[in-house]
């Protein structure tokens, strides 16, 4: 993962996340991700914005953390390991997230 973003650790991270539902899993996942969010904007001052949207089964992260040192701490936090663990537990996602990164310029 930490190879996608580049090695600018001084640059803003931008993450963008596609999670797709398995069928009749949607509402489960829009919870979930409602709960990282909040969990994320109350506890992680790296993270500047955390923004859900919602296309029928289709949901988007858009995330922006200060650094990759402020985004690597996102990645080892409770809310994430929750979030994954969730999904895997719950078996709630069509397939695996489609996740990229940017460096902003």
């Amino acid at each position: 993962m930490a190879e996608a973003i580049g090695e600018a650790s001084d640059r803003a991270v931008i993450v963008g996340a596609v999670f797709t539902a398995a069928p009749g899993k949607a509402e489960m996942i829009a919870e979930a991700l409602r709960g990282a969010r909040d969990q994320v904007r109350e506890h992680e001052v790296g993270n500047t914005h955390y923004h859900l949207a919602r296309s029928g089964d289709r949901f988007i992260a858009y995330e922006r953390y200060v650094s990759r040192s402020a985004f690597d701490e996102h990645r080892r936090s409770p809310a994430v390991a929750s979030l994954f663990a969730f999904f895997e537990r719950e078996e709630v996602l069509a397939g695996p997230p489609e996740i990229e990164f940017y460096t902003e310029l």
